[in-house]
């Protein structure tokens, strides 16, 4: 009995000595997302979802960042690490047999500010330049593109079109 009771004494301490910041609350704001919406060439005021969109990094491992079906709004993640950022969207149409890939490279500045013990820094990004090129052999179906907000510090709208 007397183990029970030190044992729960022990666990209620051990408990007890967490403080606020020792945790990231995940209300917390962190590293924000690359948030990108997709409108219509013909009419940019309309929104225009990308059939089967694929997102990769532009990397020799290419991994898969994004998997959709029909979004006209996609979050990606940005290099915490480096001041670029390359990714490959590839896009198939419903009735065609072949995708369609341009490379979508994001440079910027990087800037760390503090957040809390718990959740340490977080990276706002900077001066955002967009390049879109085409892979070989495939022909553009990323047609256009604005940059609406250079500043990444949030996910709150856009700050990305793309117009296809």
């Amino acid at each position: 009995m007397l183990k029970k009771i030190l044992f729960s004494f022990l666990l209620i301490l051990s408990f007890g000595g967490c403080t606020k910041d020792d945790i990231c609350d995940e209300g917390t704001p962190t590293t924000p997302l690359l948030v990108i919406e997709f409108r219509d060439i013909n009419d940019r005021l309309s929104a225009k979802a990308v059939q089967n969109l694929q997102i990769r990094l532009n990397s020799i491992d290419s991994t898969i960042v994004k998997n959709s079906v029909n979004d006209t709004i996609v979050s990606i993640p940005l290099n915490t690490e480096a001041n670029f950022s390359s990714f490959i969207f590839t896009y198939k149409e419903p009735n065609e047999a072949e995708r369609n890939a341009d490379i979508v490279s994001v440079a910027y500045t990087r800037e760390e500010l503090y957040v809390n013990r718990a959740c340490a820094y977080k990276i706002i990004y900077n001066q955002l330049v967009l390049n879109i090129s085409e892979e070989p052999d495939n022909g553009n179906w990323i047609l256009d593109s604005q940059i609406l907000i250079p500043i990444v510090e949030n996910e709150n709208q856009p700050h990305i079109t793309i117009f296809h």
